[in-house]
């Protein structure tokens, strides 16, 4: 028997900000990433009583892009006037105002199947029609956010978009 799985999409509006980011230099997924940098980067991320949402394992954006390093990052996004030093090794950049495209899965009962609906998600993203809503992918201006996914609340993933004129 198919299941359908139901995905969300909202936009938001995010103001100029800043992302407080840590690099990897071959990372190309989460396990990749956490075997490199290790996996404390979510609780340290998380303590930071400014940040906008939770740590997200990201995809910089060409803008942050530095060569000899992966593309695959962790960080929280934090307001604009955000002036605390930094843990060691992290690095912080602003990031243009920008719409956000928020897609998240409805939520699930086994914590184990986490996974499973992060990939529901990023299904949902390769499938969506971006330009039938007036959008299109900007991977350019700001970073693409991998924010997990909780039984609670589902998976979650945003990424940049900007009008279509």
């Amino acid at each position: 028997m198919d299941t359908t799985i139901i995905c969300m999409v909202t936009p938001v509006s995010k103001p100029k900000r800043k992302l407080i980011y840590l690099i990897s230099k071959s990372a190309t997924d989460y396990i990749s990433y956490c075997e490199e940098v290790g996996c404390d980067w979510a609780g340290l991320l998380n303590s930071i009583q400014e940040k906008f949402d939770t740590a997200a394992l990201i995809d910089l954006p060409d803008s942050l892009q530095e060569k000899g390093i992966s593309k695959i990052a962790a960080g929280v996004e934090v307001p604009l006037d955000y002036e605390k030093p930094l843990p060691d090794g992290y690095k912080i950049a602003e990031i243009p105002e920008c719409i956000m495209l928020y897609f998240q899965s409805e939520p699930y009962d086994n914590p184990e199947d986490f996974g499973k609906y992060i990939g529901h998600v990023f299904t949902a993203i390769e499938n969506y029609d971006f330009e039938r809503y007036g959008y299109k992918y900007a991977a350019n201006i700001a970073p693409t956010l991998n924010l997990g996914a909780e039984p609670e609340i589902g998976a979650r993933v945003a990424i940049p978009v900007e009008r279509i004129k």
